[in-house]
């Protein structure tokens, strides 16, 4: 099984090579195979220039397929390259339907920074005190990312600046509206366009692509909206690198079942999907 934000050792596509991405600074090389990531895989290499050329675009690939690196990076690239950091309002907005999501692209941004002080990066999410977080807005943030619900509750107080708005990245898109926050997405990019630059740029990466949110689409991005699906074609519609096992347990020991697995298998992180919160 793959774990979470970690990308597992397979056949290098020479398309991904590194050097075939000028705009990918050496440092950034250097500290991508740190990590262990020697090259782009499909979704990074397939979606770089679009994103860097400011394309609105929609993608469709599997979870676990690397869609997180596959914004954050060029997003990150064409904002040093253009030297956009520190302008004291945001540059990019990333919304996410979950705060495990939200965290897991935030350490995606921090992990391209060069230094520290590069730039900065708030993540909102609700549970916490909105008091801190508006403080750090107001002092000035480059990189925006939140759930829907708290960069509404943000939106509405006017603790956000539209004015250097480059780029807003819809991530699990189909999840977010799934969830029941349609309207809050609605509200959010309704707002952004109405106080944002015209020229920003908005893409949406999801592991599906249902008509709603083709509908959503529709109203906030370019047209004709380019769609990349790297899902249509394959016969299994799961990454090849997480293995996926069913356990037939009776419903009175599914609890002492999982602890069991856990024991046996629950080397390093692990996350429990559950029905309910």
């Amino acid at each position: 099984m793959q774990r979470a934000g970690v990308q597992e050792e397979v056949e290098v596509d020479p398309l991904g090579n590194f050097e075939n991405f000028e705009q990918i600074c050496p440092e950034s090389v250097r500290g991508l195979q740190k990590r262990g990531i020697m090259s782009l895989f499909p979704v990074q290499y397939r979606t770089f220039q679009r994103i860097w050329n400011r394309e609105d675009i929609m993608v469709r690939d599997l979870t676990g397929s690397g869609k997180t690196l596959a914004f954050c990076l060029p997003m990150v690239e064409y904002m040093r390259k253009n030297r956009l950091f520190h302008s004291g309002k945001p540059v990019a907005m990333v919304l996410a339907p979950t705060r495990e999501l939200a965290l897991q692209i935030t350490k995606e941004l921090n992990a391209l920074k060069h230094n520290d002080r590069e730039y900065s990066v708030l993540t909102v999410y609700g549970g916490v005190s909105i008091d801190d977080q508006t403080y750090q807005l107001r002092r000035g943030v480059d990189f925006f990312v939140g759930t829907t619900g708290r960069v509404k509750d943000h939106i509405e107080r006017g603790n956000f600046q539209f004015g250097n708005l480059k780029m807003c990245v819809l991530d699990e898109a189909d999840q977010m509206l799934n969830l029941g926050f349609k309207e809050d997405v609605e509200k959010i990019m309704g707002a952004i366009k109405q106080g944002g630059p015209s020229e920003l740029q908005v893409c949406m990466f999801s592991a599906t692509i249902p008509t709603w949110v083709h509908r959503i689409a529709s109203m906030f991005m370019q047209q004709p909206l380019a769609v990349l699906d790297l899902v249509s074609s394959l016969k299994n519609k799961t990454s090849r690198t997480v293995d996926h096992l069913a356990i037939n347990c009776p419903y009175h020991n599914r609890i002492s079942a999982l602890a069991d697995i856990l024991i046996c298998y629950g080397v390093g992180q692990c996350i429990v999907f559950t029905s309910t919160k």
